[in-house]
């Protein structure tokens, strides 16, 4: 999932607030407030980290809004500590899913990461890089095979094809020239870049190699489909700050530094442990629907996960007498952005973050019954998993959620709730 870096005035307004007020924050997803007006509240660690790269160019951890709230009433010395993990941290774990710029340790030893996989791409040469990077590459191999490609690591030209037209602020204006249901080359241009996007399980785990050997971790990106360099690229933005989430969150559990939670890119939020108090988190998932602010609330106990993809930040072009919206969800069936939700929500009490935040993408591609049964898989596993779709169904917003949801639900004034 990729999560734009910016947000509406409205949005930024509240956050730049919250930060002032060491109180909860508001974003594009999800809404973290006080339960009454006796809350601690939360003081904001690690938001104003920069990531640089060996250029020294400044960048925003993951290319979105990052923070750790707090209880505000911890000793300073502990959260002292936390903005020292993060501080240390964060720079790391981006610069691995980072496909754009390269980066240096603090030894100013080069890292490898996703932008040097990519120039790899074809080489017979094996590529030595760190635990964490050869786990995140691991985890996505595994849930692209396990989605059937639907959450699909190999879809970065792709993507770039879309960002590109969504970016360009004529492509509203000109989308007849710009994009490929209107004009055959641009369509071939997209076809072509799907062409060499690996779907089958064989295809996926060849094209790939990793290799772990006495803490020696190694990786090949191999050719395929005759793809030029180029032509195809690693995309990691769909699972990456759930990855960093679950490093985070595990390194400070472990310090005992319990008493709060990890927003990044406010898609992907990871609850460190118990609320003070054994109170229940409170998030609130906004509404796609103008007129609305919020689809649902959940109020839930204890340490979880959270992720939300959603479309309804893109751009709706005419095609005779609909509107389509096109946005950064792409769904690796068609290489067009995902039409079947407008948002969704998953949650989990067992399930790593980075597999949340890749599956919620999955799922946007995925109609209801087919987003139910890979759930029935993780949970024939052993995991708790449970989703809730948010649509606009004939002007109206309709939530539709698993059963899991029904003890943490908090309903709406307009909102029609169903249960799957």
């Amino acid at each position: 999932m990729r999560v734009k870096s910016w947000f509406s005035r409205k949005e930024w307004a509240v956050l730049g607030s919250s930060l002032v007020l060491s109180a909860l924050i508001v974003s594009s997803v999800f809404w973290a407030q006080p339960t009454n007006t006796v809350d601690l509240g939360y003081s904001i660690l690690g938001s104003t980290i920069r990531v640089q790269t060996d250029a020294e160019v400044r960048l925003s951890p993951f290319y979105t809004v990052f923070f750790t709230a707090y209880e505000a009433n911890a000793p300073e010395e502990e959260k002292q500590a936390i903005r020292e993990v993060l501080t240390s941290e964060v720079p790391r774990l981006h610069s691995y899913a980072d496909r754009r710029h390269t980066f240096v340790d603090v030894q100013g030893n080069p890292i490898v990461n996703l932008k040097m996989l990519n120039d790899h791409y074809g080489e017979t040469s094996w590529l030595t890089i760190d635990e964490d990077f050869y786990r995140l590459l691991s985890l996505a191999q595994a849930l692209t095979v396990t989605t059937q490609g639907q959450f699909n690591m190999f879809l970065g030209s792709v993507s770039d094809f879309w960002d590109a037209r969504l970016s360009d602020p004529l492509y509203p204006l000109t989308y007849t020239d710009m994009d490929p249901l209107f004009n055959p080359v641009v369509k071939d241009d997209l076809m072509r870049r799907l062409s060499f996007v690996p779907r089958t399980e064989t295809d996926i785990l060849s094209t790939l190699e990793l290799e772990a050997n006495d803490g020696i971790y190694r990786v090949r990106f191999h050719a395929f489909n005759n793809a030029e360099k180029g032509d195809l690229l690693i995309s990691l933005g769909a699972i990456a700050k759930g990855f960093a989430n679950d490093v985070l969150s595990t390194m400070l559990s472990e310090a005992n530094y319990t008493r709060g939670f990890i927003s990044n890119g406010t898609s992907s939020i990871t609850t460190i442990g118990p609320r003070y108090g054994n109170r229940p988190y409170t998030w609130k998932v906004t509404s796609p629907l103008d007129g609305i602010d919020f689809a649902y609330e959940l109020a839930i106990p204890g340490r979880h996960a959270l992720s939300t993809s959603g479309a309804y930040t893109g751009i709706r072009i005419k095609a005779g007498n609909q509107r389509i919206l096109r946005h950064h969800i792409i769904d690796p069936t068609t290489g067009y952005p995902s039409t079947y939700a407008v948002e969704i929500n998953l949650v989990s009490k067992t399930m790593d973050a980075a597999s949340l935040d890749a599956l919620s993408t999955a799922m946007m591609t995925m109609d209801q019954s087919n987003a139910y049964a890979l759930r029935e898989y993780f949970i024939e596993q052993g995991e708790e998993l449970d989703i809730a779709w948010v649509e606009i169904i004939n002007q109206q917003l309709v939530v539709t959620y698993t059963d899991g949801y029904e003890p943490y639900l908090n309903t709406m004034n307009n909102v029609r709730y169903q249960r799957y």
